[in-house]
């Protein structure tokens, strides 16, 4: 039940309120960034791990000074040590970035919806590889106008949070913590995948703006964690409502910075592989036998798969492809798994274990799958016999996307 704001004031003379559960802790959040019109703090960032899904460039740790107003305006600076590494401005009508790499910049219109603030909040620093998973979050005002990061914090404790545990503290600071513990199996044959993810939020039990956020994910087959990773973010000098002038917003070239047009090339989206000629190629498939894509043009329709071991959507899409191999001889149709992972021994095993029918190749230097915008998987691709790509399916949705795969091949046999 809400406990009304007169209640919490006379608590507040012996001692603060502290919510019971996180829907009342998420009302109490609500109501403290209703209330901001500004903001500023530090988030100090810690990221290390190791697996695939990590980028060299984007660990270690890093500092990010952070200005936010209502109306929208934001400016993040971002420094590794004493260095100034990157620079986001967003002045409530355009985004400015900078990095430091090639002292270059960009400005570009701020997105009119709430999806497209993601992406246009990204486009030279991506590039760069330069903590994508930080933009997203800071990239624009939490306090903005229509801005899903405004409540962000309300929909994580509401909608995913099992649990708020107990209190702890923090530098002084009392903590309220909130814990999402999510874990995901697969076993199929000879496999156990698990994925396990574990997010805590921890909260001024005053105050309710955040002190500390950390994420431990772990993923791999039969308890081997092929991904690990961990991320901790500590909120430090945070003040509430402080005077900020909109002059901090604006941006000034610093001497011998080059701009770089928003309509450069490197910003446009990938182009899209459906009706395109397929990228050709020509790899090697775990027994060491080069497969070439050409070889099937003119004969045979070709599904291309793009999998990891460690990947539990992927496992879980083996048997329809077992299925499918069953179903139509390899004169009619080739079926082709491409994996960038480090051991093409690794892969060989795997696919022993696991009956893979079919043709698992090893995209080595990862040029196939950078080729085909396979930097999520699975990503599985239909060719029909004239080398041109019919559909792309992103992840695995299982038997939906097994009907749809089934029709498009059967439109391809006629």
């Amino acid at each position: 039940m809400h406990v009304p704001l007169v209640i919490l004031w006379l608590l507040a003379g012996i001692g603060w309120y502290e919510p019971h559960d996180k829907a009342e802790l998420a009302a109490e959040i609500t109501r403290t960034f209703d209330q901001l019109i500004s903001i500023s703090f530090q988030a100090e960032v810690s990221l290390k791990g190791h697996g695939p899904a990590i980028d060299n460039t984007q660990q270690g740790d890093i500092r990010l000074d952070v200005k936010m107003k209502k109306d929208g305006k934001a400016k993040i600076e971002a420094f590794r040590g004493a260095i100034k590494d990157w620079l986001v401005i967003c002045d409530g009508v355009q985004i400015t970035e900078w990095h430091s790499d090639d002292n270059s910049w960009t400005k570009y219109p701020l997105g009119t919806s709430p999806e497209n603030h993601p992406d246009r909040i990204r486009q030279l620093l991506v590039t760069q590889k330069k903590a994508p998973g930080l933009l997203s979050r800071y990239g624009t005002s939490w306090l903005g106008p229509d801005n899903p990061e405004q409540t962000w914090r309300q929909t994580l404790i509401l909608n995913n949070a099992t649990k708020l545990v107990g209190g702890r503290t923090i530098g002084g600071k009392e903590c309220l913590v909130v814990k999402v513990d999510e874990s995901s199996s697969h076993s199929d044959g000879a496999l156990y995948l698990k994925t396990r993810e574990v997010f805590k939020m921890y909260f001024d039990a005053q105050s309710y703006l955040p002190v500390r956020e950390t994420t431990d994910v772990s993923a791999g087959p039969m308890g081997i964690k092929v991904i690990s990773y961990q991320r901790e973010t500590n909120y430090k000098n945070m003040i509430r409502n402080p005077p900020i002038a909109d002059s901090v917003f604006e941006f000034t070239p610093p001497p011998g910075s080059t701009f770089i047009s928003p309509d450069d090339p490197r910003f446009a989206p990938p182009p899209k592989l459906e009706g395109k000629s397929a990228p050709g190629f020509a790899i090697a498939n775990v027994d060491g036998a080069t497969c070439d894509l050409a070889d099937f043009k003119g004969k045979r329709p070709v599904l291309l798969v793009f999998w990891a071991t460690w990947c539990g959507p992927c496992c879980q899409e083996i048997p329809f492809l077992r299925e499918l191999r069953s179903e139509h001889t390899t004169e009619s149709l080739a079926i082709l798994a491409v994996s960038s992972e480090a051991k093409a021994a690794d892969l060989a095993r795997f696919a022993k274990k696991k009956k893979m029918t079919y043709s698992v190749l090893h995209d080595e230097k990862k040029e196939v799958s950078k080729a085909y915008q396979a930097s999520a998987i699975p990503r599985t691709i239909l060719i029909d016999k004239s080398g041109v790509v019919v559909k792309v399916w992103k992840g695995w949705s299982g038997d939906e996307e097994a009907k749809e795969i089934r029709a498009e091949i059967a439109k391809l046999m006629k």
